[in-house]
């Protein structure tokens, strides 16, 4: 399952852009059901830090390049 979400966010400022995409996947993958928002909360940061654990990557809670690499193969360019 894959979602575009380009439309709905041309405006905003890139750091709300990563965040809004970085939930989409997390959301798509099921480690999130928050709100789609430009904030990175703790159930933000839990998800980010569960689906890097469980993809073996660096755990730190932080959509970094090796973590924005897997979690963009979900979205729609």
């Amino acid at each position: 399952l894959k979602i575009d979400v380009k439309n709905t966010r041309r405006d905003l400022p890139i750091s709300t852009k990563i965040c809004i995409d970085s939930k989409n996947a997390l959301m798509i993958v099921g480690y999130y059901r928050g709100s789609i928002d430009g904030k990175m909360g703790p159930l933000t940061k839990k998800a980010i830090r569960d689906f890097q654990r469980d993809n073996n990557l660096q755990v730190d809670g932080k959509v970094g390049p090796k973590t924005w690499d897997k979690l963009s193969q979900y979205l729609n360019d």
